[in-house]
């Protein structure tokens, strides 16, 4: 009996750990060197849950993904995919921008440029006060 309470309780202990950190809205991590695998690559999907309005539009509190880059990306492209009106904030090392939809778009966000090596937070949301799905994926190319 013995034997069962010490194969039960670190079970136990490991899924109520990741259940509450998924509970606090933890963000994604996602670490990304140079010549990553797949190109373009899916960073994170969900719903968008604008709680916070800003200038450009309704974003959630906490980061949606934090993205880790181990060196600078020369070509780096940000893309989000959205039934509605996304919003696309990044906060990194040199400061922070925010991009939405123009309308004509078609519910896609997009953002290249060179990126330096860091940590960026992601945040996801939408135009209007609602909840859309979206896809954000990075492309070097």
């Amino acid at each position: 009996m013995k034997i069962l309470y010490w194969l039960v309780i670190p079970a136990l202990t490991a899924v109520l750990s990741v259940s509450s950190s998924a509970a606090l809205g933890n963000p994604k991590v996602v670490t990304i060197s140079p010549d990553f695998q797949p190109d373009p690559q899916v960073l994170n999907s969900g719903t968008s849950v604008g709680s916070t309005s800003i200038s450009c539009g309704n974003l959630t509190s906490e980061a949606n993904v934090v993205l880790e880059l181990t060196q600078d990306m020369s070509s780096l492209n940000f893309i989000v995919q959205s039934s509605g009106q996304p919003v696309l904030k990044i906060e990194g090392p040199n400061g922070s921008a925010c991009v939405a939809a123009d309308g004509f778009s078609g519910g896609q966000v997009k953002v290249p440029g060179y990126w330096q090596q860091g940590s960026y937070s992601i945040y996801i949301g939408d135009r209007v006060d609602g909840n859309q799905n979206y896809t954000l994926s990075i492309s070097s190319q």
